[in-house]
C-alpha cells in the first residue's frame, strides 16, 4: 500500500494527464444542462462545471462528491480512471 502523499501525487498526475487535451476540445463538446452541470457530448457523462476550492484526500473527495447535489441531481461520484 502506498503512503498518502504518494497516492495524492499519482492522482495528481492522472488528473493533469487527463486535462492535457481539455483546451483542444471542440467548443460544443461540453453542453450546460443544469446549474453547475455540463454534459460531455463525446462520453455522455455529466460533470460538475466547477472544482472544489481546496485539495482533498481521495476518501474525503469521494465522500463530498457522493453527498453533493448539483443542478437538482444527486448520486454524484468521482470518475474511474478510464473515464478521465
Amino acid at each position: 500500500m502506498r503512503s498518502a502523499p504518494v497516492r495524492i501525487a499519482l492522482w495528481t498526475c492522472v488528473a493533469i494527464a487527463a486535462c492535457e487535451g481539455w483546451h483542444r476540445a471542440p467548443r460544443d463538446r461540453f453542453i450546460p444542462v443544469a446549474d453547475g452541470v455540463v454534459l460531455d457530448s463525446r462520453t455522455h457523462l455529466e460533470w460538475t462545471s466547477g472544482d472544489y476550492a481546496q485539495s482533498l484526500a481521495w476518501d474525503d473527495a469521494d465522500r463530498l462528491c457522493r453527498g453533493s447535489s448539483r443542478g437538482g441531481r444527486m448520486g454524484w461520484r468521482l470518475p474511474q480512471i478510464g473515464e478521465l
